[in-house]
């Protein structure tokens, strides 16, 4: 662990549970960037918002008669230094981090956080597992080519993942907000994505169970990569995010969705959280990470 170390600033623990390095599977770590932010600053205060929420939450799941927190071996880190003012080397950091956990086979689990941080993570991942899929919960495409002038940044980052991973090796749930070019990127480019304010727009719980099934398929028996940018959820229940939009998944709706995935989950994340008054968003981001630590075999 002691090539770790220099990536990382003072710890805090998800959850309040430290195993030893050596025997975790699941390894946390937070990286507090907050710097492409185009709407609301505050989510480099996310990773420890979310540690703050998971000691007081209880953990076990009266549904699955399962405790995930108690099941896995778990360490958490502590969070990346961030270099002021120079992007490239942040994101240079954390997928060198990355994949020296990988390469001790640990399964990463990021904690956000702007969702620029997710690139260099799945980039690592995809290097290690060519045939990786990603299932991406997001009220956003992310698919700009550039926004503003900057190729490299929280809402163009999934443009420059299907820079090296093949675009069939990508779900999208939960979009409701693009622009026009992004909708065209995904119509030409056939991109597996689910359209939130469209399926309301139908008999939602019958479009949701489809997708339900197409998630089982295009994630069995598959290295699966789960990044989860929070704005996803209805801003009802999650408003502490850069850029909160109204219609989206409910609790139990993404819940369901992250359970129906069958792949062999390699990595996840949770991003995009900031600290809100009443530390709801907090705590609903850590209830969907039991969920997919759940998943963990």
């Amino acid at each position: 662990m002691e090539d770790l170390q220099y990536y990382i600033d003072d710890p805090f623990t998800f959850s309040g549970k430290q195993d030893l390095f050596s025997e975790a599977k699941v390894v946390f770590f937070g990286v507090p960037l907050d710097v492409t932010a185009s709407f609301k600053k505050g989510t480099h205060q996310g990773p420890n918002a979310i540690r703050e929420a998971s000691k007081e939450i209880e953990s076990y799941n009266q549904m699955t008669e399962r405790d995930p927190v108690e099941e896995t071996k778990i360490h958490d880190l502590g969070n990346l230094w961030i270099t002021p003012g120079n992007l490239k080397e942040t994101l240079d950091r954390i997928k060198g981090f990355t994949s020296k956990l990988l390469a001790k086979n640990k399964i990463p689990f990021m904690l956000g956080g702007e969702h620029t941080s997710s690139l260099p993570v799945i980039k690592a991942l995809h290097e290690k597992h060519p045939d990786l899929v990603v299932v991406h919960f997001d009220a956003h495409a992310d698919l700009k080519d550039e926004y503003k002038g900057d190729k490299t940044m929280h809402a163009s980052f999934m443009r420059r993942v299907l820079e090296f991973l093949p675009k069939d090796q990508l779900m999208q749930i939960g979009v409701r907000s693009l622009d026009t070019e992004e909708n065209e990127f995904i119509k030409s480019n056939d991109i597996n994505t689910f359209f939130i304010d469209v399926a309301k727009q139908t008999d939602l719980d019958t479009l949701l169970d489809e997708v339900k099934r197409d998630v089982e398929g295009f994630t069995q028996n598959k290295p699966t990569y789960i990044t989860f940018d929070i704005d996803c959820l209805d801003a009802s229940i999650a408003p502490g995010t850069g850029t909160p939009e109204p219609n989206g998944l409910t609790y139990n709706q993404a819940a369901g969705l992250i359970k129906s995935i069958r792949g062999n989950v390699v990595g996840c994340d949770m991003m995009e959280v900031c600290r809100d008054k009443e530390m709801l968003t907090p705590t609903v981001a850590t209830k969907l990470i039991f969920k997919m630590l759940e998943l963990i075999k």
